[in-house]
């Protein structure tokens, strides 16, 4: 009774009990995983590990499952997740663990990690309309520029003296400014150093 009872709590939970008399065989990708969550999920577990759990999926079931996971992790479940989508990472762990050639290379939270590489921090300055006029390489404490169009990004351990330098120049050469962003080191650009450029994610 406890199995029924699970079952159907679960099949509800999935969007699934109107799909209770058809094959899976012939169910799409998405739906198939979650059955195989729901079979993962029946005795419920106080830890779980899933495996890629939302890759190759449709944006509407990626999302449900991506709640899911954070329901059963809200409500006490350890789950451990692999993945090589870096920002579901970023959006689902708490801790993420770095493996480089079978080994960790680093874990600690997503903040922490990128507080690390604070080289990778960025000034983002958007012009209306495109300009070159301006050579931000020039720029105290810029390391490397990225120009995008009519958008800039430079990179600097120190953005606010970066911003200041910047509105500055806007003011002297006259120039229509669109926006500044400053951005932190992003959780791709942390893996990218510590693992060389190879992208596989715990």
């Amino acid at each position: 009774s406890d199995v029924k009872r699970r079952a159907v709590e679960l099949l509800e939970k999935f969007g699934l009990r109107n799909q209770t008399d058809k094959k899976v065989k012939h169910f799409s990708k998405g739906m198939t995983q979650r059955v195989v969550l729901c079979m993962a999920l029946i005795n419920e577990p106080d830890i779980l590990f899933l495996d890629e759990p939302t890759g190759g999926l449709d944006v509407q079931s990626r999302r449900m499952i991506q709640k899911i996971i954070r329901q059963l992790n809200a409500e006490g479940t350890t789950v451990f997740l692999t993945t090589h989508n870096i920002e579901e990472a970023n959006q689902l762990c708490k801790r993420i663990a770095i493996m480089n050639h079978g080994k960790i290379a680093a874990v600690d939270t997503p903040e922490k990690l990128k507080q690390t590489f604070k080289s990778s921090q960025s000034v983002e300055v958007t012009f209306k309309p495109a300009t070159a006029r301006l050579n931000f390489n020039k720029i105290k404490n810029v390391k490397k520029v990225e120009k995008h169009g009519n958008r800039f990004r430079l990179y600097s351990s120190e953005p606010g003296d970066v911003i200041n330098t910047v509105v500055e120049l806007i003011r002297e050469n006259d120039l229509e400014l669109q926006s500044v962003n400053t951005l932190g080191p992003s959780l791709e650009e942390v893996f990218v150093n510590v693992t060389g450029g190879e992208m596989h994610v715990n």
